[in-house]
């Protein structure tokens, strides 16, 4: 009788991790996930394993990486959640994505890069491999037009890292010429 209590409390106890496993998963394979929906499950799995679910399906990923490039609020405090659990790969594509998110939401992106000391590529230019970046005119206005939002910029506290930032991508500028065999 106690053998069969304790067979089925583990039973229960493989299926309840299972299922919160595959509800996880299943979550993150839909078309349209919610920031609310990836914070609770850093909460529960933290950021590592989160982002090995969210990298595993690659149509969730990207869609996870455009919405933080769209510099909505809610998507960049993802990045700042998922940030720590990032290795080279997806590190690389979560910056390229906050570097996109500068063109929208400049402020946020710099107050997040200031608390968290997080972002340090972000101030780079564009992901040439994109296809909407992949000639070096293209690159070029990305560039310029995130110089010219943050230099609107103006809170105090900032100035610093927004600085730092447009040093950066200036310099990335001359990455680019390089890149794409461009004399000036």
């Amino acid at each position: 009788m106690i053998r069969h209590i304790f067979l089925l409390i583990f039973i229960l106890f493989i299926f309840c991790i299972t299922s919160n496993c595959i509800a996880n998963e299943l979550a993150l394979t839909k078309s349209q996930i919610t920031p609310r929906e990836i914070s609770k499950i850093i909460q529960k799995q933290g950021p590592k394993q989160t982002i090995k679910l969210l990298y595993a399906n690659q149509k969730t990923w990207d869609m996870v990486l455009r919405n933080i490039a769209s510099g909505k609020q809610e998507w960049l405090n993802v990045a700042k959640l998922l940030k720590s659990g990032t290795d080279a790969g997806s590190s690389e594509m979560l910056n390229l994505a906050m570097g996109e998110a500068l063109a929208y939401s400049p402020k946020f992106v710099l107050e997040i890069m200031k608390e968290d000391n997080f972002f340090t590529a972000v101030c780079y230019g564009p992901d040439i491999d994109d296809i909407r970046f992949s000639t070096y005119d293209k690159a070029i206005n990305a560039t310029n037009y995130r110089i010219a939002v943050l230099e609107k910029v103006n809170d105090s506290n900032l100035m610093d890292i927004r600085n730092k930032c447009i040093d950066n991508l200036k310099k990335s500028k001359i990455s680019l010429q390089e890149y794409f065999n461009v004399k000036k």
